[in-house]
């Protein structure tokens, strides 16, 4: 769920059986105009099954901007994959500024050397000005 500038926006994933998804979707259409709503209705192939080994990667610095961007950038150009990301700004005990902490759930390809990426995610917090961990999950 998220708030766009007003807009609510809600996705969901619904499983069940074709004809149930049906019935649900036509009642949607129904009650749309009452409720002030629109719904779209999309169906996607089964999702081929995860690749990759998990793990936890997690940045604290202090705010700036592009962080989110430079850090992700760099899970692309490595071909690893972002399951969840999750950001927040907390305020930290004798520093006097707030801190950006973020977490993601990656999924690391199988042939990545996790060694050589640990010391490249460290070079990349070192122009970040940020500290970066990366954990099995």
């Amino acid at each position: 769920m998220v708030n766009m500038r007003g807009q609510f926006a809600l996705l969901a994933l619904v499983l069940g059986a074709p004809e149930t998804l049906d019935r649900v979707k036509a009642r949607l259409r129904e009650s749309a105009a009452a409720l002030g709503l629109t719904f779209e209705f999309s169906s996607a192939p089964k999702a081929a099954a995860r690749q990759g080994v998990p793990f936890r990667l997690k940045t604290y610095s202090m705010d700036q901007p592009g962080i989110v961007h430079k850090v992700t950038t760099f899970l692309r150009e490595h071909a690893i994959n972002v399951e969840e990301l999750e950001t927040h700004l907390e305020s930290a005990a004798f520093m006097g500024t707030p801190v950006f902490t973020m977490e993601i759930l990656i999924l690391v390809p199988r042939e990545t050397n996790v060694k050589t990426l640990r010391r490249s995610l460290e070079e990349l917090g070192d122009t970040l000005n940020c500290d970066i961990d990366l954990d099995p999950a």
